[in-house]
């Protein structure tokens, strides 16, 4: 079945999704009480906590992280629960180690606190906070990619976006995730 809405066709699998994703939103607001950064300004808060998720077709995540500040501003958990993110150098799919991480939700390190500033830098220098709320294919896609960010600052602003099979047009994530990945890679080398 397709629908006409406000000059573009959705089918019901689209509609279905994107109502998920809203609601999905309108949770984590409710939740967070905290409010959108209105009319795409800049963030100007400190940035306190950064997530992101992609999964597709597997059991387990592509890519999911969350990084928050701690209590004493200096350090910030991170959780990296992306398969192929936990993989590090030297492991292999059968380490015992990499097996517990991914199955048991991941792996949480200390790193500093820097690692949010540089995450900030990156949401501005990309103009994140103009991210669309939802990016879909101009074509039905059965399967394939789903993915979500969200940051939240201290002044109680948030940006969130996200989308099934279709991206910004900007690098702005990737630069983020290869910014997370360095991180847990250069403190398990430390600290395995």
């Amino acid at each position: 079945m397709t629908i006409k809405l406000n000059n573009n066709y959705y089918d019901m699998k689209t509609i279905i999704s994107l109502t998920v994703i809203s609601i999905v939103a309108a949770v984590v607001v409710s939740c967070s009480g905290k409010r959108p950064l209105v009319g795409n300004p800049a963030p100007v808060g400190k940035l306190t906590c950064y997530e992101y998720g992609e999964s597709g077709m597997m059991a387990q995540p592509e890519h999911a992280f969350k990084i928050t500040l701690n209590d004493d501003s200096a350090t910030a958990m991170l959780v990296v629960s992306g398969a192929n993110d936990l993989l590090l150098p030297g492991m292999s799919y059968d380490d015992e180690v990499f097996k517990k991480r991914l199955f048991e939700g991941g792996d949480t390190i200390t790193v500093p606190a820097t690692i949010l500033d540089s995450i900030a830098q990156v949401i501005i220098e990309h103009k994140m906070y103009n991210y669309e709320d939802n990016y879909t294919p101009p074509f039905e896609v059965s399967d394939g990619t789903q993915w979500h960010c969200y940051a939240s600052y201290n002044d109680e602003t948030w940006l969130s976006s996200g989308g099934s099979n279709a991206w910004p047009d900007d690098n702005g994530l990737s630069v983020i995730n290869n910014i997370l990945v360095t991180a847990y890679r250069d403190e398990r080398a430390k600290n395995p």
